[in-house]
């Protein structure tokens, strides 16, 4: 049996056809070696040759929806560590969906062991760091950074003399990004004293233009595909699929071409009809909203998995206040949840509404101004991700 299926393997290998020249670039977290030059990018490059120009902290806020190249840009910016080894300014990167704490940043920052006072941890930070540094926070809206006082991340970071015990003369600038483009207005706004150390330069990066995303895609195939599996009508149609649904996700424009390659090589076709590209299209979209998904930590699954539960016919609950009292509590209560308070429930509904996972409205003309919410994906990938999630932290 399992020379067959060997055979099998190496029969399917030698007969179909092979499209790709670099797969790997078709990952979600790829960094190619050329990027579609948008005038965000030189807005960015600006900002980082300011703070390196004049050795200063300065910091950076980059907004933008989901697929819009904000990590991207900035990651290809920093490949192969060349800031660090021309100009001696060192980049520390975080991602704020693995560490989603104040607390767990700055261990990460450190390597400190969990159990310290993060007091201390900031001062040991401040103590090793030699060189001037920029600290990059990806997803920062998925940190409560305001939750602890006397643990402010980004007062610490932005006024390190009057925080630390030592000495510091070295510059550190922070570059945050986030789906979300309210981010500092809703969250930084809060405090005063934050938002007035911090002066950010705001970057935003708007959503690709149908021809943007044709571009894209046309630089993609170039690097990564063979010539004659694709032709420029193929890639024109993905853009349009693309911009018509109102995302112009880039991810789901370059999952969509992945897909139908992939299904030329599969059944040894030469060309793909739009019906191909387009049943690639619809899964390419639940591929992102999965990888999405993956990305939510279990408070937010479970305020969208809230949202879910409300959207069913049987009970219709779909203003935020209604999910909030009587679908959300009582779904904390079942599982063991710490509920959030009602501000950030309301806060977590603007990031999942800033990644396309739902749809918020508000009916200006009920004088109780609610939010409405509608579901943009599955109930039943949302279920099972949000089991998953909540098995995974039981066997933790």
């Amino acid at each position: 049996m399992k020379e067959l299926i060997i055979k099998n393997i190496d029969e399917t290998i030698q007969n179909s056809p092979c499209f790709f020249t670099n797969i790997k670039s078709f990952n979600f977290d790829y960094t190619p070696d050329e990027i579609f030059p948008r005038k965000e990018l030189q807005d960015l490059i600006n900002a980082i040759s300011f703070l390196i120009k004049y050795r200063s902290s300065h910091h950076i806020l980059l907004l933008g929806g989901p697929g819009t190249g904000k990590t991207t840009c900035l990651n290809w910016l920093i490949k192969n560590n060349q800031i660090e080894k021309k100009y001696g300014i060192e980049i520390k990167y975080i991602n704020c969906i693995s560490s989603d704490t104040t607390y767990q940043v700055i261990c990460d920052l450190t390597g400190a062991k969990r159990g310290m006072p993060s007091n201390q941890i900031f001062d040991l930070f401040f103590k090793n760091q030699k060189k001037d540094c920029i600290i990059i926070l990806d997803e920062i809206n998925r940190l409560d950074i305001l939750s602890q006082k006397s643990g402010n991340l980004l007062y610490f970071f932005s006024r390190p003399g009057e925080v630390t015990n030592h000495t510091f003369k070295n510059n550190i600038s922070l570059i945050l990004i986030s789906n979300n483009l309210f981010w500092d207005r809703d969250i930084l706004s809060k405090d005063n004293s934050v938002y007035s150390s911090l002066q950010f330069q705001r970057i935003i990066f708007s959503q690709y233009s149908t021809d943007d995303v044709f571009k894209i895609l046309k630089l993609k195939a170039q690097s990564s595909l063979k010539m004659g599996c694709y032709d420029e009508d193929t890639l024109s149609y993905i853009a349009k699929l693309v911009n018509d649904d109102g995302r112009n996700d880039t991810r789901v424009a370059i999952m969509t071409l992945k897909l139908t390659i992939q299904y030329l090589e599969n059944n040894q076709l030469n060309n793909p009809t739009n019906k191909i590209v387009y049943q690639a299209y619809i899964q390419a979209i639940l591929e992102v909203e999965k990888e999405t998904l993956g990305k939510l930590n279990l408070t937010v699954l479970t305020i969208l998995y809230a949202c879910a539960l409300g959207s069913e016919e049987k009970i219709k609950i779909d203003t935020s206040s209604a999910v909030f009292n009587q679908v959300y509590l009582p779904l904390c209560k079942r599982d063991g949840r710490r509920p959030v308070s009602f501000m950030g429930f309301h806060n977590h509904l603007n990031y999942l509404s800033s990644v396309n996972l739902i749809t918020t409205y508000v009916d200006w003309k009920n004088k109780t101004k609610n939010k409405y919410i509608s579901l943009n994906t599955s109930k039943k990938a949302i279920e099972v991700s949000y089991q998953k999630n909540i098995l995974s932290n039981q066997n933790d």
